[in-house]
């Protein structure tokens, strides 16, 4: 459907493609997302939503509710490129961390605000990563 069309070019509409397909990621068992945290590995510091993402951990959401809306409560948030959460989070000394997430354990909102954003229930911190999502060693 055409949307605006004129003698030198034309916008179309397009419909959304959903948030693996936009964000290049590939639909496997798991998913690798990014999430950034505070110097001492943390989220939420001071909040009763702390949480710890501590290389090596399963972190789960205890009170998991993804279609709440797309920011708030309810579910963790991570990203499709480290990168992509400088948007979120810009604390002097912040680290970035890579995490495996099971497919079964993400939800994509419809029509999302934020198109690099994820929610997810729960995730395996795999390794703290530089802002482009490569292991740091």
């Amino acid at each position: 459907k055409i949307e605006w069309k004129s003698a030198y070019g034309h916008i179309q509409a397009v419909a959304d493609l959903g948030w693996f397909e936009n964000n290049a990621i590939e639909k496997a068992k798991s998913v690798t997302l990014y999430k950034r945290v505070s110097s001492d590995w943390k989220t939420q510091e001071g909040t009763a939503h702390e949480t710890i993402w501590a290389v090596g951990s399963t972190v789960t959401h205890p009170k998991w509710r993804p279609t709440s809306g797309e920011c708030g409560e309810g579910k963790f948030h991570a990203c499709s490129r480290a990168y992509f959460c400088d948007e979120f989070r810009s604390k002097r000394g912040d680290l970035y961390v890579a995490i495996r997430v099971a497919l079964g354990d993400v939800y994509e909102w419809p029509n999302a605000e934020y198109k690099h954003k994820i929610a997810f229930r729960e995730g395996f911190v795999l390794y703290e990563c530089d802002r482009f999502g490569k292991e740091k060693s």
